[in-house]
């Protein structure tokens, strides 16, 4: 078996949304070769944390590729492992620059992720980050974003819907850390 460099394994390691996970599950006799190299946890933190500059500067930039909220998907995620306090300060700068530019699906989405994708009990999420950081005041600036975000008028009962769903768990994660 041939070996894989380390600038192919940082590249084939950003390419899957860096998470060894993901690439097991898409290139799983890549992701065998990458685990041969038995690479520090602290060099994927470096290559995380270059991925998430890399993203903030596409969107200040407007050189992203795919779909804003889906940047930020990815971002949440990054900065969720890294739980740094000035990239989690990053992010909120970034979608309270860019909120004016989504549609209302794309607010929904965004306030989603700011909530947590997960259940609540496995407090995912910007708001608990920041909380779980110390961070209490980027806590509540993300909880008033989410709901702000969610806070949309249409017509579409499915969309409203949603959008009230994203309220509502935003408040109750607010009340549950006395924010």
């Amino acid at each position: 078996m041939i070996t894989m460099t380390m600038e192919e394994a940082r590249e084939l390691y950003r390419s899957s949304q860096c998470s060894r996970f993901v690439m097991a599950r898409e290139n799983s006799p890549q992701y065998e070769r990458y685990r041969e190299l038995n690479i520090p946890k602290e060099t994927e933190y470096t290559w995380k944390h270059e991925r998430f500059i890399e993203y903030s500067l596409n969107i200040k930039e407007g050189a992203i590729s795919e779909p804003i909220w889906q940047t930020f998907f990815l971002m949440s995620d990054l900065v969720s492992d890294s739980k740094s306090v000035q990239d989690a300060n990053i992010m909120y700068d970034l979608i309270k620059i860019t909120k004016i530019n989504l549609s209302d699906m794309e607010r929904i989405i965004v306030s989603e992720t700011i909530n947590g994708r997960g259940l609540k009990i496995a407090r995912s999420g910007l708001i608990y980050l920041a909380y779980d950081i110390g961070e209490i005041s980027l806590a509540r600036k993300y909880s008033s974003l989410s709901i702000e975000l969610a806070t949309i008028d249409t017509a579409d009962m499915d969309l409203l819907d949603r959008a009230n769903r994203s309220v509502k768990l935003c408040n109750e994660i607010v009340k549950e850390l006395g924010i």
